[in-house]
């Protein structure tokens, strides 16, 4: 019997560098995919780093100071996190504060809420 998704996780950052897609693949290495599934699960595409997982557990706040420091070095972007069992969506995203630093801002909604705001 095949187990349900209980998370997942898509991400989108640029321009990423080799050490920051070392350094989120290392991390990456600790989720826990579906039964077949060995990743890879990030992605270095020229300069666009993408994440693309759905699993039982993905290490996804353990991402967090990677991404405040890839934000504050120049980088932009964002990680949505849906978690299936509690119904939420965490969006973590490069927000420009008002001194005009970009940083790390994170949100979480009801999947409710993002299904209702996109229209379906």
């Amino acid at each position: 019997m095949s187990q349900p998704v209980l998370i997942k996780v898509y991400a989108a950052l640029t321009p990423a560098s080799e050490e920051l897609f070392a350094q989120c693949s290392t991390i990456a290495a600790g989720a826990l995919a579906m039964e077949g599934d060995d990743g890879p699960f990030v992605f270095l595409e020229d300069s666009l780093l993408r994440i693309s997982f759905e699993g039982i557990y993905f290490p996804w706040e353990d991402m967090i100071p990677v991404l405040e420091k890839a934000f504050a070095c120049g980088a932009r972007g964002k990680m949505d996190v849906l978690d299936m069992e509690n119904w939420t969506m965490t969006r973590l995203e490069a927000k420009q504060d008002r001194s005009g630093t970009f940083v790390l801002h994170q949100g979480t909604v009801s999947l409710n809420h993002v299904l209702d705001y996109s229209g379906l």
